[in-house]
């Protein structure tokens, strides 16, 4: 396969998967964003968290929430666990997360948990964590983050993207921050 084939077929994979995912995950996504913009509007925050590649996608969700890329509006409150290197290195990286939960997480507020291969005990903890504290669990995840989802109850949603490949559901977690994020700045902002 030359450079071009395998390019193609990259894009062709990439393209399938978010068309495959639009029916499986448009009412899950409006629900989970109904219930942040719920949180926000009782002046709750969100956390957000992540290990390894899903860090950064937890870091361009808060991005999202700070800013909207075309239009002026207030900054929304978040707050990437997976960023502060003081907690995160403070504890182990199986307590990092849920530490951080226990200390700044109030009931009413999100926990949103970004896993794109099998979730890491650290996650399972934080979520935990969050349940403890009456904070519903967002859970984006993939067919390889079944502990998770096993973990969640009926105040938590799944955002399950229908894949085991962590680069193809890496895009797809993507695709879902900015259409959640975009659900959100309608709903306390409307149209633009």
């Amino acid at each position: 396969m030359n450079y071009y084939e395998t390019v193609a077929s990259s894009f062709a994979e990439t393209v399938e998967a978010i068309t495959a995912s639009v029916d499986l995950l448009a009412d899950p996504l409006h629900l989970a964003s109904q219930l942040m913009t719920g949180a926000l509007l009782e002046e709750h925050k969100i956390l957000v968290g992540g290990y390894g590649p899903d860090a950064a996608v937890s870091a361009l969700f808060c991005n999202r929430m700070a800013q909207h890329p075309e239009r002026e509006r207030p900054c929304l409150p978040t707050v990437n666990l997976s960023a502060d290197s003081v907690h995160t290195s403070a504890f182990s990286p199986d307590e990092a997360l849920a530490q951080q939960v226990q200390a700044l997480g109030q009931a009413g507020d999100i926990l949103v948990l970004f896993a794109s291969q099998q979730a890491p005990a650290g996650l399972l903890r934080a979520a935990a964590s969050a349940q403890s504290r009456q904070m519903p669990v967002v859970a984006v995840g993939s067919e390889l983050s079944t502990a998770l989802f096993e973990r969640l109850t009926a105040a938590d949603v799944e955002l399950r993207v229908g894949l085991a490949q962590p680069a193809r559901t890496l895009e797809l977690h993507v695709m879902l921050v900015h259409s959640l994020c975009e659900l959100i700045d309608q709903s306390l902002f409307g149209a633009y």
